[in-house]
């Protein structure tokens, strides 16, 4: 679904490119403007492709565990673009290289963890088809998750992340 996203949104970004003159008037003012704007794409579907595992990790309720690599990698990406910053702020090419450097970042940060992903979740890498689950599964969820109608507003306003549940 992810990937479906991704494509989506590179489609769209790039069919929305010949229009963008008639969203930003001054656009004339700023050089290499579509770069730029292919840029910023690229970011946004770079993070669409590696973020549904990232969501395993946050549904397992360990997604502190990647707090480390994206510290690194967003210290490390900071320095580098101050870098940039200080050694090419009077060259054309300062901004794009900026951005170009942040590409590269989030790409490589969404490799590592990814590959960090795999390791700690190998059924991630199990390409075989999932299995229904059996009857006896299918009650005990059942049992432990379902709730009475006329309570789930009375648990949504209380407290957003409750999900009621009860046992018969």
């Amino acid at each position: 679904a992810y990937g479906i996203i991704a494509g989506t949104v590179l489609v769209l970004g790039l069919s929305l490119m010949p229009f963008l003159t008639k969203f930003i008037k001054d656009y004339q003012g700023i050089d290499y403007f579509y770069l730029i704007y292919l840029l910023f794409l690229a970011n946004m579907v770079i993070d669409y492709l590696f973020s549904y595992k990232r969501t395993i990790a946050q549904a397992a309720q360990e997604g502190f565990r990647l707090v480390p690599f994206t510290t690194a990698f967003e210290a490390v990406l900071c320095l580098v673009q101050m870098g940039i910053v200080v050694l090419w702020h009077e060259n054309p090419l300062c901004f794009l290289t900026y951005l170009a450097a942040q590409t590269l970042f989030i790409l490589l940060q969404n490799i590592v963890i990814n590959a960090y992903l795999d390791k700690k979740y190998p059924i991630l890498k199990d390409s075989s088809p999932v299995k229904p689950l059996e009857e006896e599964e299918k009650k005990s969820i059942w049992i432990n998750v379902k709730a009475e109608p006329n309570w789930g507003d009375f648990w949504k306003t209380v407290y957003p992340a409750v999900v009621p549940a009860y046992h018969m």
